[in-house]
């Protein structure tokens, strides 16, 4: 006599456990995206609610930057946690461009794209 749905058991021992984040961070969605880290879930949910108040405007996820050489060739993507316009210090109709990344560990291979971007963009990258 078999028994019917234990074809597919895998005892305990056996089982392969969940693989984690090499750094730990634990995947998060917020209104249907979803986020590498709760870090970054939390700091658009901070991003949405400026926009709410209008201090910032046209935020973005994950935007995608190009990061080229000579002859203007592809070599490399830096895809950033945010990008968005924020009031500027004059105020009023002083908007100011903000590349934003939210950081737990900085690798090597960030650091890197991090001053292949600032120097081909001129934009400084906003680490939280």
């Amino acid at each position: 006599m078999t028994w019917r749905g234990w074809e597919d058991f895998v005892p305990p021992s056996q089982a392969v456990p969940a693989r984690k984040s090499k750094y730990g961070a634990e995947p998060t969605t917020v209104d249907g995206l979803r986020f590498a880290s709760k870090r970054e879930a939390a700091r658009y949910r901070v991003l949405k609610l400026r926009m709410q108040a209008r201090e910032i405007r046209n935020l973005q996820c994950q935007p995608i930057f190009a990061l080229k050489t000579i002859n203007g060739v592809e070599v490399a993507q830096y895809v950033a946690d945010f990008e968005y316009d924020e009031i500027g210090p004059l105020g009023w109709g002083d908007w100011v461009h903000v590349v934003e990344d939210v950081k737990g560990a900085r690798t090597d291979v960030y650091k890197l794209k991090k001053r292949w971007f600032e120097k081909q963009y001129g934009i400084t990258i906003r680490e939280t």
